[in-house]
């Protein structure tokens, strides 16, 4: 008898093909709210509302759901988590010391905060320093790589497209903390094109904004 003709079906099923659009669509919501977050320093100087915060946050979440199987093109999966953990190890020393910094200079003292005062930076900075390294060093940096743009061009772009969306502390002629803005986020976008990490950013995001008001919360300060 005959073999009978139609496809060979070995025993591991053949992978569907990635489909392009839906990473093309995800990246595009990512982009969106990268927009929004760089709207949102010229728009609300003090600060946006927050239903347009949640709506940044809302973008992520659509691309991020499209982009989930293949979730190491925004580097939430793979690469080298130790080290970029370890990287994130030096916002404790460094905050710490520009926080005190900060706060002789102000107050002339250290103004620890209370139990009430500490929580409030501290929801606020988980949430927005996720936001903002997802925006970033997560959808932006990962559509820049995905296009083969060179690490050295890659690294100055994005840390230069997310202190601009602080020009806030141009108007008001805090040019300093623009500059220290602007290094660390040099340092964080290094951080993760070296370990192709997100994870080790993010914490180095969280701590660096915490510590850095942890000194001066006594005054009543409590600016993410």
């Amino acid at each position: 008898m005959p073999p009978a003709i139609g496809p060979a079906v070995s025993g591991a099923q053949v992978a569907r093909p990635w489909p392009a659009g839906r990473e093309t669509f995800g990246f595009a919501l990512g982009g969106v709210a990268v927009l929004l977050r760089m709207a949102s320093d010229w728009l609300f100087p003090r600060g946006g509302p927050l239903p347009y915060q949640l709506a940044q946050a809302a973008f992520l979440a659509l691309g991020l759901a499209l982009l989930w199987p293949r979730r190491e093109r925004v580097f939430l999966a793979g690469g080298d988590l130790r080290a970029s953990l370890r990287g994130a190890l030096w916002a404790v020393p460094l905050g710490l010391a520009g926080g005190a910094a900060l706060a002789y200079l102000r107050f002339h003292a250290l103004l620890w905060p209370g139990p009430g005062q500490l929580l409030p930076p501290l929801a606020n900075n988980l949430f927005f320093s996720a936001v903002e390294e997802l925006e970033f060093r997560g959808f932006f940096l990962g559509w820049l790589t995905r296009r083969g743009v060179r690490p050295w061009r890659a690294i100055p772009l994005v840390a230069l497209t997310h202190t601009l969306a602080h020009v806030h502390r141009l108007w008001s002629g805090d040019v300093a903390a623009l500059a220290v803005t602007l290094a660390v986020t040099l340092w964080w976008t290094w951080l993760v094109v070296r370990t192709k990490s997100l994870w080790g950013a993010y914490a180095a995001h969280f701590a660096w904004n915490v510590l850095v008001l942890l000194p001066q919360l006594g005054s009543g300060l409590n600016l993410r």
